[in-house]
């Protein structure tokens, strides 16, 4: 495959059917997609079956699949489907998709299961691990999207399949929901802060 520009270009090699494209998707977003899996179930092998199923999905259907210009947003659209359609198989799954609207606990995460530089993204992460347990599971995963991936509101609402106002909506209510706990409020103001530097660096 000859040196590709950008992701839209990318994406039409791999539509093509130019493995070179494949193993450059893979080898991009595949940290990213195993972190997003693991905050949705807790089985590390349940994960990986998914992403690497996938993949294959794609794969076998890419000549008919629409053009795009965001490839890692719509890898996370596709893995989410991934991993409801093997909802059988990803017991947990279907626990947390009926607790999507509701103030339940949450079975929470620790630093260990994200993938991540450590070196590069430590203080952020950390944060980034207490806040997500104090949220419920559908406010966790906007967060996570937002302040870990570092996808944009119209990113996150293509992701979810909601519109980018429902997105702003949700965002809203729980960084107001962490700002009024005593024990995330200083952590908040951390985040926004990592994020803002991060932004500008």
């Amino acid at each position: 495959m000859s040196p590709l520009v950008d992701e839209s270009e990318i994406w039409m090699a791999f539509k093509r059917g130019e493995r070179d494209a494949l193993t450059w998707m893979h080898r991009t977003y595949y940290d990213s997609l195993y972190g997003y899996a693991l905050s949705l179930v807790k089985e590390e092998e349940a994960a990986k079956d998914a992403i690497q199923n996938m993949f294959l999905n794609l794969w076998r259907t890419r000549e008919r699949l629409s053009d795009i210009a965001a490839i890692k947003s719509y890898l996370f659209r596709c893995l989410k489907r991934q991993l409801v359609a093997e909802e059988t198989k990803l017991r947990n799954l279907h626990k947390r998709e009926t607790a999507y609207e509701a103030d339940q606990p949450f079975q929470t995460f620790s630093p260990e299961e994200f993938v991540i530089d450590q070196e590069a993204d430590t203080c952020r992460h950390r944060v980034l691990v207490a806040l997500l347990n104090r949220l419920t599971p559908r406010q966790r995963e906007m967060v996570y999207l937002r302040y870990y991936e570092d996808l944009s509101y119209q990113e996150i609402a293509a992701t979810l399949g909601i519109n980018m106002q429902s997105v702003a909506n949700l965002m809203q209510r729980a960084l107001k929901k962490l700002k009024e706990d005593p024990y995330t409020h200083k952590a908040v103001e951390m985040l926004l802060l990592a994020t803002l530097l991060w932004s500008v660096s």
